[in-house]
């Protein structure tokens, strides 16, 4: 997505149509795949946890599952409400969507660190500092 937000400052600068279309279809397209592994991952991990638990129960990691699921659920509507605020904004104070992009990309770069840090960690990393990178989702 970082990329695609990367194709859309390129081409506002170029003034670059198909640019622009491409990278927003691009944007949509990995936008679509990001919420469904959102919503595929979820039950995973919380079954991954129950299982490494003595004791743990397939129903409790159905209902932290479910919770989460909501939460998720809010959150992403909250998210759709803050890219057109984002975009507003970032356009009536400099009159242009790069700052809103900027922030965009940006806010990319924070949810990759935060993706390898919980799930892509080698080994050695994972054995100093708890992860759930044991899930293998």
């Amino acid at each position: 997505m970082a990329a695609g937000v990367a194709g859309v400052l390129v081409s506002l600068r170029e003034a670059t149509f198909w640019l622009f279309f491409g990278a927003f279809i691009w944007l949509f397209v990995l936008a679509g795949l990001g919420n469904g592994a959102t919503y595929r991952m979820i039950p995973l991990i919380f079954s991954a946890q129950e299982r490494a638990r003595p004791g743990g129960s397939v129903r409790a990691a159905r209902r932290q599952a479910a919770a989460a699921v909501g939460i998720v659920g809010a959150v992403g509507a909250a998210g759709g409400v803050l890219i057109n605020l984002g975009f507003t904004f970032s356009r009536q104070a400099a009159g242009t969507l790069g700052p809103a992009l900027a922030a965009f990309l940006l806010f990319y770069a924070a949810c990759m660190a935060i993706t390898w840090w919980y799930y892509l960690r080698t080994a050695l990393a994972a054995e100093r500092s708890p992860s759930l990178a044991h899930a293998k989702v």
